[in-house]
């Protein structure tokens, strides 16, 4: 077996005890979990920085992206005035042509 699939088997385990439990025993389940996992990413940035300091590197910072250009927007073009829209008259029956007789 490999230590990944123990440790996987011991948090099914946990997984299983701690669901059991009353709400304070979970709780302090899940703070025991956490500080866990902060050690040991404490431990693995400890010992990435110890190799880098071996190499001779220095460790990398995250490069800054340059600011996007900003787009120039075209101007609008000038609109024409708005031509004069003479008053609806009320509406009215046309007028009927006359017979010739």
């Amino acid at each position: 077996m490999t230590a990944l699939v123990e440790i996987q088997q011991a948090l099914n385990w946990i997984r299983h005890v701690e669901q059991e439990q009353a709400s304070v025993e979970r709780l302090a389940v899940l703070a025991l979990l956490n500080s866990t996992a902060a050690d040991i990413a404490r431990d693995l940035r400890g010992s990435l920085q110890t190799v880098k300091k071996r190499a001779g590197t220095k460790p990398v910072s995250a490069a800054r992206p340059k600011p996007l250009p900003v787009p120039s927007s075209p101007k609008p073009a000038p609109r024409p005035a708005a031509e004069i829209k003479p008053k609806p008259r009320p509406f009215t029956e046309p007028p009927q042509a006359q017979p010739n007789y």
